[in-house]
């Protein structure tokens, strides 16, 4: 049977570990807003539009993006009322691409919302998980497993066996191995 001090180290160990892992979910996520501004700048200084700020929020970006699908938009139009079919498919390309970009930009702000959601959700059952063992472990400690108290609190000595990790063939090992 594990002590108490390893099965806090284990749990103290995955906790670190979700931590990490949630850690390493926003970076990235943070990451790929980094290369969405950097690529609407890019496309926005090859088109010659002026840019609003250097502001990091989302809000600006939005800002310039709309900025610039509705001048390539207004350069679909005009290309396609004069007739200029290379100047239209052009045009095209260029709305598919920043269409392409917002839904890249969608869907990481939802990976970021979704990994936000998973931390918050560990971190909730890390704290019930933390709670739940200084409850159960205080009442064995309090007075030594009986036999009657083994049968009534885990019905069977298979349910015995996987609840406190012993390997006893019959109750009356049990109780011994139980009070170890």
């Amino acid at each position: 049977m594990r002590s108490r001090a390893e099965r806090n180290q284990d749990f103290e160990a995955i906790k670190a570990d979700l931590f990490d892992a949630g850690v390493a979910a926003l970076q990235a996520a943070q990451a790929g807003e980094q290369l969405f501004d950097r690529s609407i700048e890019a496309i926005a200084e090859a088109m010659d539009i002026p840019q609003g700020g250097t502001e990091t929020s989302n809000k600006p970006v939005l800002t310039e993006v709309n900025l610039v699908y509705e001048i390539v938009l207004a350069e679909k139009q005009d290309a396609e009322a004069i007739g200029n079919y290379d100047a239209y498919v052009t045009a095209s390309r260029k709305l598919q691409t920043l269409e392409d970009l917002d839904v890249e930009r969608l869907e990481r702000e939802a990976r970021k919302l979704e990994a936000q959601l998973r931390i918050a959700n560990a971190q909730r059952q890390l704290t019930q998980l933390s709670q739940s063992p200084s409850q159960s472990s205080a009442e064995p400690s309090s007075s030594p497993w009986t036999e009657s108290r083994l049968k009534r609190e885990f019905k069977t000595l298979e349910a015995v066996r996987s609840g406190l990790g012993i390997e006893a063939r019959t109750w009356k090992k049990a109780v011994e191995e139980a009070n170890q």
